[in-house]
């Protein structure tokens, strides 16, 4: 019963896969994320006790030569004590890099010390030091790098099955439809998806964190 359970908790492809027996099913856009799965709110809730705020990086401008650049993406998920996800905050920008590390910090003050804060590195000597200098550049935050390995819709995946599950709910804000737009076509190779990287970076890192209330209260 734990394995069958298991097994229905997967997101939809996997689920068809490993359960359905379905291995011609081919991963396409409207099979992860569909508005329609998760509930719109007004106000946050007062019972998450935890929360993590992953960047997606890009750093480059729109240009004549570049037109439809990466966009660096900050996606804020908060886990309530009922078990449920919220998606709180949004981010997006095509901004070069000393903009985007100014907006990560105010980003952070904004948020408050409650906030964990995930940042991709790179790989090489040149993402080492660059992940050294964001970490500087946020003392005093609780802040952590770290690489990610694999593709990018085994790393959505998690998030994906808690989506279908009807246990996320979105703030009700003006960055709404331009979330859910991206999400909805993911992944498609024709549009970008910097927030679902982001979202799914946020989800990963929060469920196998701590809670604020494990954070000492004189360090707050």
């Amino acid at each position: 019963p734990g394995y069958l359970g298991n097994l229905k908790a997967l997101s939809f492809v996997q689920r068809e896969r490993l359960l359905g027996g379905n291995w011609k099913i081919r991963r396409a856009a409207g099979l992860y994320f569909k508005r329609s799965e998760v509930t719109l709110i007004d106000v946050l809730p007062t019972d998450i006790i935890n929360w993590v705020r992953h960047w997606d990086l890009a750093a480059t401008e729109a240009n004549i030569n570049n037109p439809n650049p990466d966009y660096t993406a900050g996606v804020l998920i908060g886990k309530r004590r009922n078990g449920r996800y919220v998606v709180a905050d949004v981010i997006q920008v095509r901004q070069r890099s000393s903009v985007v590390r100014k907006l990560i910090k105010k980003t952070a003050e904004n948020d408050g010390f409650k906030v964990r804060i995930s940042l991709p590195q790179d790989p090489g000597q040149a993402g080492k030091a660059q992940a050294e200098d964001m970490v500087a550049d946020l003392a005093g935050f609780r802040v952590k790098t770290e690489r990610e390995t694999g593709e990018k819709v085994i790393r959505a995946d998690p998030f994906a099955a808690q989506w279908q599950a009807g246990n996320v709910e979105v703030l009700r804000a003006p960055w709404n439809e331009n979330y859910f737009s991206e999400l909805e076509a993911f992944p498609s190779a024709a549009v970008h998806d910097d927030q679902v990287d982001a979202s799914s970076g946020a989800f990963n890192k929060l469920v196998k964190g701590t809670s604020i209330y494990d954070v000492d209260d004189d360090n707050e």
